[in-house]
């Protein structure tokens, strides 16, 4: 609670006087406003703190814990076949861009028997209509020419003598790409185009080799780079692209005792 003082001139100077006690404690003294001048108090009212209402569950912020939570969900629907690998590449981004509860339990609605633990209770999230199922852009020649290589739901593997284009592109989708580098002839310049979604790739490059992974982009990605005592006079490996909940992993060539024994 406190209290308003308003000087009113040419009021009697005996209506709505401050007491003395208020006007000392103002440091206004009656003789110092005149005889026609009086001073009238209002009190106000006491000022409530303003208290915030909680957001509803549905509105809280997701942790990147919990996007992969989810995308493990959409891998197991993918496995049962309750959804396709485009639908499942296309839940992934929405998952993989969604900031808060409802946004990320769009991409489970329709899945039965699978949901988020921290979904909340109360109306579900509608997934919005689409005019047309969302299909992945289809292959298109890699610049310069060059394969493509592409792992959904199984597996690639390239070890020993192979041929090594220039270009290289190289698609995963809950599937893992392994490509050996150090036994077959490389061309100076390998370019490498990742496009992974819930999946791994793991190069093995030859010795003195040089990795230039400047042009490469991860959500929720793990790219790792282990080459131990390369000089990098060897060939250039330029990777690009995107890797989504998955990984990329660079590795030199075996050591020599670990050949026997795999020999």
């Amino acid at each position: 609670m406190g209290f308003v003082i308003q000087i009113v001139p040419g009021r009697a100077a005996g209506t709505s006087l401050v007491p003395g006690v208020f006007g000392r404690a103002c440091g206004v003294a009656r003789g110092d406003l005149g005889a026609k001048t009086a001073i009238k108090i209002r009190q106000t009212p006491p000022r409530l703190a303003h208290v915030s209402q909680p957001l509803p569950a549905r509105e809280l912020r997701v942790s990147d814990d919990e996007r992969r939570h989810v995308i493990g969900l959409l891998e197991r629907a993918t496995g049962r076949g309750m959804i396709d690998l485009d639908e499942f590449t296309s839940r992934v981004d929405t998952a993989l861009a969604a900031r808060t509860r409802a946004e990320l339990n769009v991409v489970l609605v329709d899945i039965p028997g699978l949901v988020h633990p921290d979904r909340p209770t109360g109306p579900p999230a509608v997934r919005p209509a689409a005019s047309a199922p969302h299909r992945r852009a289809p292959s298109v020649p890699v610049a310069g020419g060059g394969d493509v290589l592409s792992a959904q739901l199984g597996s690639v593997n390239r070890r020993g003598s192979w041929h090594v284009p220039e270009h290289l592109r190289i698609q995963v989708a809950m599937g893992s790409v392994e490509l050996d580098f150090t036994e077959t002839a490389v061309p100076p310049t390998v370019d490498i185009e990742l496009d992974v979604t819930a999946g791994s790739v793991e190069l093995r490059l030859p010795e003195n080799a040089r990795v230039d992974r400047g042009a490469i982009s991860g959500t929720l990605a793990s790219i790792e780079e282990k080459l131990r005592g390369s000089d990098g006079s060897g060939p250039v490996f330029v990777l690009r692209g995107s890797v989504r909940a998955g990984s990329v992993e660079v590795k030199g060539p075996r050591r020599k005792w670990l050949r026997r024994r795999d020999g």
